[in-house]
């Protein structure tokens, strides 16, 4: 068990705000990859604290037309879902503080509400081109 008694209450609580189901997809792999056995029982506890909550686990080898459709390659490899890609992804295990961001997103594909002001909805309507923000972290 990752979580504490008192951990789960907290989560589950945050996971309640879902009304609509999520798909987790995790690319992992045995061989080469240090995080990616922990990646996989951390986001099957997490499942386990919701029932709107799936998990998929493939295989970047195996599941190469799937690692192609995701941009996955690099293990492990996180795409949280909801009624379609909105483009999430994590690269590594989500520890620390990337795990709260893990929860408001599965939380905001559950809602199918971004949480993005209108300013915002507005600003991002304009891009008349493909925008990859990518954001770095390293462990402490």
């Amino acid at each position: 068990m990752l979580f504490d008694a008192q951990d789960e209450i907290e989560i589950k609580k945050r996971l309640s705000e879902m009304n609509h189901p999520v798909k987790v997809v995790l690319f992992t792999q045995t061989f080469n990859c240090e995080t990616c056995s922990d990646t996989e029982r951390l986001l099957n506890e997490v499942a386990k604290l919701s029932d709107k909550i799936q998990v998929e686990v493939l295989n970047p080898q195996i599941d190469r037309d799937r690692a192609r459709q995701y941009n996955v390659d690099r293990v492990p490899a996180i795409i949280v879902e909801g009624e379609r890609d909105y483009g999430m992804r994590y690269f590594g295990i989500p520890g620390g503080y990337e795990f709260a961001s893990l929860l408001e997103d599965l939380v905001a594909a559950g809602k199918r509400e971004s949480g993005l002001s209108e300013a915002s909805k507005e600003w991002i309507s304009k891009l008349t081109e493909p925008l990859n923000l990518k954001v770095f972290v390293t462990p402490g």
